[in-house]
Order: C-alpha cells, then structure tokens, then sequence
C-alpha cells in the first residue's frame, strides 16, 4: 500500500487563504455596537468595539415569530435608558455602567455605586481611521488639496516671522477664513515701526486694526478706514486735516497667493534644482587651485620598456 502525503495539507506551502474571513467579519459587525460619535474639534469620529446589549429577562418575537431575548443596538455601557424595570417609564442612565442599569438599579444590585465614567472613557471605545479613497483625486481635488497646503505654509511661516520681528519682515498679517473677501490673500509689505517706541509692529500700516498712537481706551483706537500710515480717523485728521479715503478691497500690498507662488515656482524653474548655489572650487591640501584640473592620458609603452619588464611580471605570475 502506498501512502501519499499532501505537502499543502501540512503547511510546506504555508498556510491556506482564510475564505471564512469576510464572513467571519460580517457576522462581527452584525452584533457590534453603533454607538458614534463624533469630536467637532478635532474632526475624530470614535466607535464602539462592544458586543450588543441583550436584555437578561425581556423577550420579543423576532422576524420568524420565535420569541427570543431582546437585542438592542449598542452595547450595556452606551445603552441611554435603565433595563430594569420601570413600568411604562423607562429612566435615564446617567452613569455609564457594565449592567445598562440607572444608579439606583445598579446600588440595588451590587450594593456600590457604578464608577464615574465619560461615554469616551468606556471600555471599547475607539478611533475610526477614515479608509483611503477607491478612486484616484479629481482635478479639482487636487487643486483644492494644492490650496490648502500653501495657505498653511503661509500662516506657519508668518507666526515664525513674529517670532523674529526686524524692520525689514514682511507683514504677518493673516486672513480671516471666516470673511470671503481676505481668503487667498498674503500682504508683500514691510512691517510698519511703531512711531512711538521705534520698535517693528506685526503687521504694515494697511492691515493695522487698532491705532499706532496711544490712546485712552481700545474702542477709540478702533481703525474704522484702513490707511497707509496706521492711524484711526481722529489721528489721521490732526495729522493730514482730511479724513482718510476708503481704497477698497484688496489693500495695497495684497496679492493672490496663487499669483505669487506662480511667480515664484517660475524663478525656481529658470535654475537646475540640484545646482549648487555657488561655483565648484577645487583644493588640494587647503590650497585653492588656480587652474583647473585636466585629465592626462597615460603613456603608450614602447618595445624596450616591456621587454624590460618582462621578467618582472613573469615573477610576479609565479608567485600567484
């Protein structure tokens, strides 16, 4: 008898692809808990990685007519109402627990108060990761994407420029997301030196809001009509005898922030990205050549010359 042995059946191949797999995960996400929810500061959505409550002792009839115990859609610690037993008014949970019972069920059975917990501190709570998208950015995606990552760098490198203030810094004035108008901006000018300490201000003249001038209290020194010398209506007043004239919108030194990164990708097109940014030299031992270095070819041998070494290299054959 002759007995054949399946190197598969035992693993030299290594193990077999888990088909039951997709089930496996299906059947897991049919009793999971669908409680969410979702951070509006910081754009995280949480999910609950917890079997669903069944209730211990009420029964329902379920889609076959058979009567089974009660399964509710999220688990006992996000469950919203007490499963005791409260007649025809069914009571709030107000501390999440293991059993999904009100505090006074939860004392009559355990004798303890239920531990203090957040809906986010349960045990089961996760992070959800957003999946990564099936289909390939549009263009306009893309283009949005592209927007938004220069007006980020933008604003980082105007709060780095307040850090470091000089009295030639370029204006750090950032715009309001909240006002259409200023989205898309970016200010090119200098940033305006306060006449009365000497010292460089965060933003130009153009886009002060309050007066560069002491004033008693902050709502007088409220810019009303921005101007180029940074001055509110009453000191601008003293110091031409007009009112300032109303330029409109953008201010002068604001730019389109597509306009200016076009202009500058197109100077760092016109040189080589892995150009050095100055001219090679060469040393030798710390001393700069004067002339460049030139390549020598080396020279032919004539007959004398290798009939001369012949011998040598003969002895030199041996030896290997």
């Amino acid at each position: 008898m002759k007995w054949v042995v399946s190197f598969s059946s035992l693993g030299r191949f290594g193990p077999r692809r888990d088909r039951d797999a997709p089930r496996r995960e299906e059947a897991r996400e049919a009793i999971r808990c669908q409680w969410t929810h979702t951070d509006e500061a910081s754009g995280k959505k949480y999910l609950c990685s917890n079997e669903r409550f069944v209730h211990p002792w009420r029964r329902v009839i379920d889609r076959f007519g058979v009567s089974v115990l009660e399964e509710f859609t999220c688990c006992a610690w996000h469950m919203s109402y007490c499963a005791g037993d409260h007649g025809i008014r069914p009571r709030n949970i107000a501390v999440p627990n293991d059993r999904a019972l009100c505090t006074a069920c939860y004392v009559r059975e355990t004798h303890v108060p239920p531990e203090v917990l957040t809906r986010l501190k349960t045990p089961g709570v996760i992070v959800s990761h957003k999946k990564k998208a099936g289909h390939a950015k549009t263009k306009w995606e893309i283009e949005a994407d592209e927007r938004k990552r220069i007006v980020e760098k933008v604003e980082r490198e105007c709060i780095e420029r307040r850090a470091k203030l000089t009295t030639s810094s370029v204006c750090t004035w950032c715009p309001d997301k909240q006002v259409p108008r200023e989205r898309g901006l970016m200010c090119e000018n200098l940033v305006m030196i306060s006449p009365v300490t000497g010292e460089p201000l965060e933003t130009c003249p153009w886009h002060r809001t309050t007066c560069c001038m002491p004033h008693e209290t902050e709502a007088s020194a409220s810019i009303a009509v921005p101007n180029g010398d940074g001055l509110c209506v009453s000191h601008y007043v003293a110091k031409y005898g007009r009112p300032p004239q109303d330029v409109g919108w953008p201010l002068p030194g604001s730019e389109l922030l597509s306009k200016v990164m076009a202009a500058l990708a197109e100077s760092n097109a016109a040189k080589h990205i892995f150009c050095p940014s100055e001219n090679y030299i060469e040393y030798d031992n710390g001393k700069q050549f004067e002339d460049p270095v030139k390549y020598v070819p080396p020279q032919k041998e004539d007959w004398l010359t290798r009939k001369m070494n012949a011998p040598f290299e003969k002895g030199q054959e041996k030896k290997r």
